[in-house]
């Protein structure tokens, strides 16, 4: 079922066959895939879509379409999903975002991810959410940071070595998890962090 989800800006829904045409044209646009694969082409994005709606089923969350409420109009894309290609968080759930060039500026990704951060704790009972980048996206990485510490009252949210090379990550843990959980994570986190300085 997808999430619902609203501010005084904007609104996160299902997929709709309309959303296609816009959502193609930001997967072409080389300023908004400057730091991601390519993904550019009509089947490439299909293929997104199917996932989405696969991924929806089997986890109850994916990427879904974020629309400006005051144009009713797409711009661009948030989401939860469920990490399953190795890495030291396999298992644990990632949040992502991706908006349309013309709309970068605005806010819109702090505004949107933030409240998605708190639909996962409150609603979902999420244990954790992790988002990761390439270092020099410093955009993402400004938008993780403030996301990230302004929700993660356990104090254990700052940046660590996933041991991915070339990938920046924060991690978020709720502040509903046991004392004890929370300072085990946060020894993982600093034993990454060691390995991966040589420390």
């Amino acid at each position: 079922m997808p999430i619902i989800l609203e501010t005084a800006r904007l609104a996160v829904r299902e997929w709709r066959t309309e959303d296609f045409d816009p959502f193609h044209a930001m997967n072409r646009d080389p300023y908004v895939r400057q730091f991601y694969a390519d993904h550019n082409s009509v089947q490439q994005s299909r293929d997104f879509l199917a996932r989405a709606k696969e991924r929806d089923l089997r986890d109850g969350y994916f990427f879904q379409p974020i629309i400006e409420k005051a144009s009713n109009s797409f711009i661009g894309y948030v989401g939860l999903s469920k990490i399953d290609f190795e890495a030291a968080f396999t298992g644990s759930t990632e949040i992502g975002w991706m908006l349309r060039h013309d709309n970068w500026g605005k806010g819109y990704a702090t505004e949107m991810a933030g409240t998605l951060i708190d639909h996962a704790f409150a609603v979902l009972e999420l244990a954790e959410v992790i988002a990761f980048t390439v270092p020099i996206n410093a955009r993402s990485r400004r938008v993780m940071a403030s996301s990230f510490r302004a929700r993660c009252r356990c104090g254990i949210c700052r940046p660590f070595s996933n041991r991915m090379p070339r990938r920046w990550a924060c991690r978020c843990l709720s502040s509903r998890m046991p004392r004890r959980p929370r300072m085990a994570a946060a020894a993982a986190v600093a034993a990454a962090a060691a390995a991966a300085t040589g420390a």
